[in-house]
C-alpha cells in the first residue's frame, strides 16, 4: 500500500501551475497552508448557499449552519481520536491556539517560581506567548539547547526539569530545520535522582468466567487463562471506534491463520477513499498488512471479527479499528502460540469491578464507560451499575463517599473502598474480585 503521490497533487490547483519554469513545490505551509479542491468547492457551497451564523440564530440557515460546523468537530474528533467532540475548540491556526493556551491554562496554573520548557529550534509562536506568561507571572523560561546538526541536546534536559516545572512546549517537527523530535522519550517525566516512581500494574480480574479468553472493552484488555494452570496473563488491546464497535458475544476461535492476508471490506475500502487512500484488492502478508502476522477469526457471526497483530502497535490501547480486536505483535504471537481452535473467547463491558477480598479489604475498580457518540464527555457519562454493585456499595464495611469518589475519579486502577480499614504496607499486590493478583513479568496469578 503507497501513498498516491499523484493523486493527492491533483487535489491541490496551485501545485497544476509553473513557477520560474518549474513545477510549483510549495515549502511554506506552516505559514499559509494552500486548499485542495475540496476545501475550495466545499466554501465556496458555503458561502453561495448556506452562509449563515452558528450558535446565534433560530432560522433555517443558522440551525444548518450550525450543525454543519459540529460534525466536522465530531469528524475531526474522531480522526485524532479524542474521547469527546467538546474537547476540540476551533481556532484559525497555531499562533491564535498556543495563545489561548497560555492566557486561559497558564493564567491558572503557572505562579511565581514556577518554569517553562521550550527548545531553540522553536517558532516565534511557540516562544512569544510564554515569554509573556513568564514576565507577568514572575516565572521563569528555560530552553534546550541544539547540536550544531541541528538537533536537540537531549542530554540537557534533564538538569533543565525540576519539581517546579508546569509545562514543557516543545515542536515535534521543526519548519525551519527540518528535525523530528523524539517526543515520547521527552515527554516522560524526568526525575531526580533518588526519586521512586510508581506505576500501577494491579487491577481486579472481571466478573467472568476463569477459562479461554476474556476481553473486557471498557478496560481495554485481553484476559487468557491456561487450561490446567492456575494463573491468568493480561495484554493491551486496541478496540473498535464508535460507529463500529466491537460487539459484546460469547464465541470461540474458529480459526488459526498465521501470515494473514488481508481483503479490505467495502466500508473500509470507501472510508480509505474519503482519505484518498486506494487500497489493493488484497494486501499480501508481511510487515505492511495491518493484521500483522497472526490473526484468530472468532465464530461470531459470519467470522468477520478476528484477533490479530498489527502495524500500526500506536493503535493499541486505542478505539480505532473497524471492530476488530488488535494486539502488540509479541503479545499475539504469545497468544497464538497457546491457544487451539475451539477455545472459548467472551467480549464484555464491565468499566466498573469491585471485590471483597479474603483479607477483608473491599476494592473498586473504575474505568470511563466507552461512548457510543464522539461527543459524550466520558469523564461525566453515566454508569449502568448492576444490582451487585449497589449491594456492594452499601455493605457494611464499604465506605461509600470513597465508593463514590472512585466512580467520580475513573482512575482505572485498584483503590481501597474499605471503612476504617488501612491496607498493609507490605501488600505486594492487589488481590482481584477473582482472587487473582499480579505476580511476575506482567502477568495475574490466581490463588483458590
Amino acid at each position: 500500500m503507497t501513498f498516491p503521490v499523484e493523486k493527492v497533487r491533483a487535489d491541490f490547483p496551485i501545485l497544476q501551475r509553473e513557477v520560474n519554469g518549474l513545477p510549483l513545490a510549495y515549502l511554506d505551509s506552516a505559514a499559509s497552508a494552500q486548499k485542495p479542491n475540496q476545501v475550495i468547492d466545499a466554501e465556496s457551497a458555503f458561502y453561495r448557499h448556506g452562509y449563515a451564523a452558528v450558535h446565534r440564530g433560530i432560522h433555517t440557515l443558522s440551525a444548518q449552519a450550525t450543525e454543519s460546523m459540529e460534525n466536522v468537530r465530531k469528524q475531526a474528533s474522531r480522526f485524532i481520536n479524542a474521547r469527546s467532540a467538546e474537547e476540540l475548540v476551533f481556532v484559525r491556526g497555531t499562533t491564535e491556539g498556543i495563545n489561548l493556551v497560555a492566557n486561559s491554562w497558564g493564567t491558572e496554573n503557572i505562579r511565581a517560581g514556577d518554569n517553562i520548557i521550550i527548545s531553540e529550534m522553536e517558532h516565534h509562536a511557540n516562544i512569544v506567548p510564554w515569554q509573556m506568561l513568564c514576565e507577568r507571572k514572575g516565572a521563569e523560561l528555560r530552553v534546550i539547547p541544539l547540536h550544531p546538526d541541528g538537533t536537540l541536546r537531549l542530554e540537557t534536559l534533564a538538569a533543565l526539569f525540576d519539581d517546579r516545572t508546569r509545562l514543557l512546549a516543545i515542536t515535534h517537527v521543526s519548519n525551519v530545520l527540518g528535525t523530528e523530535n523524539p517526543l515520547p522519550d521527552m515527554i516522560a517525566p524526568v526525575p531526580k535522582p533518588g526519586t521512586l516512581i510508581t506505576i500501577p500494574s494491579q487491577m481486579l480480574l472481571p466478573d467472568a468466567p476463569r477459562e479461554g479468553v476474556i476481553v473486557n472493552l471498557a478496560e481495554l484488555r485481553l484476559y487468557y487463562y491456561p487450561p490446567g494452570e492456575n494463573r491468568v496473563q493480561v495484554y493491551p488491546i486496541g478496540i473498535g471506534l464508535q460507529g463500529l464497535e466491537t460487539p459484546v458475544m460469547d464465541t470461540r476461535i474458529g480459526q488459526k491463520i498465521p501470515n494473514p492476508t488481508w481483503t479490505p471490506t467495502a466500508g473500509i475500502r470507501q472510508r480509505s477513499l474519503e482519505r484518498g487512500i486506494t487500497l489493493p484488492p488484497v494486501i499480501p502478508a508481511g510487515p505492511n498488512n495491518p493484521l500483522g502476522r497472526y490473526a484468530l477469526r472468532l465464530a461470531h457471526g459470519n467470522g468477520e471479527y478476528l484477533i490479530h497483530g498489527t502495524s500500526a502497535p500506536d493503535s493499541v490501547g486505542l478505539r480505532v479499528s473497524s471492530g476488530c480486536i488488535r494486539m502488540n505483535a509479541p503479545d499475539i504471537k504469545a497468544l497464538f502460540a497457546q491457544v487451539r481452535t475451539g477455545t472459548p473467547v467472551k467480549v464484555i463491558n464491565q468499566p466498573v469491578k469491585f471485590s471483597v477480598e479474603p483479607n477483608g479489604i473491599r476494592y473498586v475498580e473504575v474505568h470511563r464507560p466507552l461512548s457510543p457518540e464522539e461527543e459524550q464527555n466520558v469523564q461525566t457519562m453515566p454508569y449502568v451499575l448492576p444490582a451487585e454493585f449497589t449491594a456492594f456499595r452499601n455493605a457494611q464495611g464499604v465506605d461509600s463517599r470513597l465508593v463514590d469518589k472512585a466512580l467520580y475519579r475513573r482512575a482505572g486502577y485498584p483503590v481501597s473502598v474499605s471503612a476504617g480499614q488501612t491496607p498493609a504496607v507490605n501488600t505486594t499486590a492487589v488481590e482481584s474480585a477473582q482472587n487473582g493478583f499480579v505476580g511476575e513479568e506482567g502477568q495475574t496469578r490466581a490463588t483458590q
